[in-house]
């Protein structure tokens, strides 16, 4: 029985393989096409049936990722009986993965009709998603299970009672031990029992390690939260951080006396490991030195500046400042909880002193970091991505970095105001430090409200959205007609901002459809609820003025999820 599942399934996956190779390489002659041609391949009737193969190739998808089950099934039954390649291998009714080859062939459709467009900050054929991910496919199991996965856990997102997306989320993390048993024969390992950091503990260095194995695990722990919100992935990032150090010496990549230019496919995973940092930084407690493994990447001339990533953009090194923000801040409001509790004050100079000190070397690195010029970056071919969106989307990840480290560090907002006062929203019942974080969040709001809301770039707005909406607090006083003039046009200011954040989210989850998106949406109302009550500590004997923060608030309504 055994023998014939597996000589069933090799046949089945051989089929689906051909499809694979056949949207490979209608994706290189799409790369040779220009924008217009592009354009065209957009405009054709979603409706008509298609092949997975064209899906691939117009690189299209609806206006929002709410489309019927239904309607995709049936374009996708048309392709499967006229195409031709599948219907002899579909007579045999063996399953492979525990689902029909229809089921297959549906996924892989809503995948490059629906995930490729909301997995990534620009869509087209340049998108690894399409290409670097097409080509691994056809080569590695692991990959296919990781796409997949992806697929199902968004195609069923709204259907709590099916099976399918947990199957492959374990058949993909059986296949990650699988893979990284071959990396070291040596190490006995039950790949059944053994968890992902498990196994990496068994290898030693130097190890080839395949980009495909790297990205697979990526993967698997970016869309953990496509699965359930709740779901961080973080029985994946240790083990992935492990396996990033090994693939960066294979890649020759870890020796900053021999820098060298990256590829594209290697920007790309670097990227997508920086992204994924990112969001972890700010939802679980670190050691200080544990995103020091990404410091080789912040050299300027490794990653080229014209070169558009997936999740990143042109701000891979702004990104990576990021990570080590919001580890900073985690690490700085866990002080200041033990300080309030326990009166610790002796310990508290040294440890607030330690990390004002890194906050001050992080606020001048970020601050001096140079974005490329506008000209300088390359067209993506999608557009509703175009090199300006990327642009604006760094500079504004770039000033919620700052923002976050003057609310954890008012010393470093005071000093930033004494070097440039007209760096603030002056308005009487706002301190100073605070008149600086407003500043900044009308900046990022501003910038973000002039980029349309369908841009493509929206797939990497949430955090940016969630920073600088929460600091958007409101003068509050005891009686509402002692209000004056000013402080009134500036809580209006206030409420047409909150409207416009809550809005953007909202058409957000309408595209995107994750409800990872709900969460922020309801964190940034419960944040502005516990302000709006004038939520705040403050203990004179230790000299502690406690806003709220939106990263207490997550923790505390059990909303951790990742932003992204």
């Amino acid at each position: 029985m055994s023998t014939s599942r597996s000589r069933a399934q090799g046949s089945i996956t051989r089929s689906v393989v051909t499809v694979i190779r056949r949207g490979v390489l209608l994706v290189q002659a799409l790369s040779s096409t220009t924008t217009s041609d592009y354009e065209e391949h957009n405009l054709v009737d979603v409706q008509s049936p298609v092949s997975v193969s064209n899906f691939i190739r117009r690189g299209s998808a609806p206006e929002d990722a709410t489309s019927s089950p239904t309607d995709i099934g049936s374009n996708c039954a048309s392709e499967f009986h006229t195409d031709g390649i599948l219907c002899e291998e579909y007579a045999d009714s063996t399953l492979l993965l525990y689902e029909p080859l229809d089921q297959i062939s549906l996924l892989l459709h809503h995948y490059f009709s629906l995930v490729c467009p909301i997995s990534s900050s620009f869509d087209s054929s340049q998108s690894p998603f399409r290409s670097n991910v097409l080509e691994m496919m056809v080569g590695s199991r692991l990959l296919f299970l990781c796409v997949m996965n992806m697929s199902a856990s968004h195609f069923h997102r709204d259907d709590c009672t099916s099976t399918t997306p947990l199957s492959f989320q374990t058949e993909a993390i059986s296949e990650v031990s699988t893979e990284l048993c071959k990396i070291n024969n040596s190490a006995m390992v039950n790949s059944g029992g053994a968890t992902i950091d498990q196994t990496l503990s068994l290898l030693s260095l130097p190890y080839p390690v395949k980009d495909e194995v790297l990205l697979g695990i990526i993967l698997l722990g970016m869309t953990s939260s496509w699965h359930n919100p709740s779901s961080l992935g973080l029985f994946h990032i240790h083990g992935s951080r492990q396996l990033f150090e090994f693939w960066t010496k294979f890649q020759g990549l870890d020796c900053p006396s021999k820098l060298i230019i990256m590829t594209q496919s290697q920007t790309f995973l670097v990227s997508s490991m920086v992204y994924w940092e990112v969001l972890v930084s700010f939802l679980v407690d670190q050691l200080a030195d544990s995103l020091s493994y990404l410091d080789p990447f912040l050299e300027i001339d490794m990653i080229p500046p014209s070169y558009v990533c997936p999740w990143t953009g042109v701000g891979t090194s702004v990104f990576i400042y990021l990570a080590k923000v919001g580890s900073l801040v985690r690490r700085k409001r866990s002080l200041t909880r033990a300080m309030l509790l326990n009166k610790i004050k002796a310990f508290e100079k040294v440890a607030h002193g330690n990390l004002l000190g890194e906050a001050s070397l992080l606020e001048d690195q970020i601050r001096r970091t140079k974005l490329p010029r506008l000209s300088s970056i390359e067209d993506t071919g999608d557009i509703k991505a175009p090199p300006i969106h990327f642009l604006q989307l760094a500079h504004c990840y770039q000033l919620s970095g700052c923002l976050e480290l003057y609310r954890a560090f008012p010393e470093l907002a005071k000093a930033r105001l004494e070097s440039d006062p007209a760096v603030r929203i002056s308005c009487d019942g706002i301190d100073r430090p605070s008149q600086l974080l407003l500043k900044l969040a009308f900046d990022i709001l501003n910038t973000l409200e002039t980029m349309p809301e369908d841009s493509r770039t929206i797939a990497t707005q949430t955090l940016v959205f969630t920073i600088a909406g929460s600091v958007l607090g409101k003068i509050i006083v005891a009686d509402e007609g002692q209000f004056t003039s000013e402080q009134y046009t500036f809580n209006c200011s206030i409420e047409r901002w909150r409207k416009f954040v809550l809005q953007r989210l909202s058409r957000t989850y309408q595209i995107i459809g994750l409800r990872t998106i709900q969460r922020a949406m309801t964190l940034l109302v419960k944040v502005w609820s516990r302000m709006d009550r004038g939520d705040i500590v403050i203990d004179p004997e230790l000299r502690i003025v406690d806003h709220v923060h939106w990263i207490d608030v997550i923790e505390e309504e059990g909303l951790e999820t990742l932003l992204g």
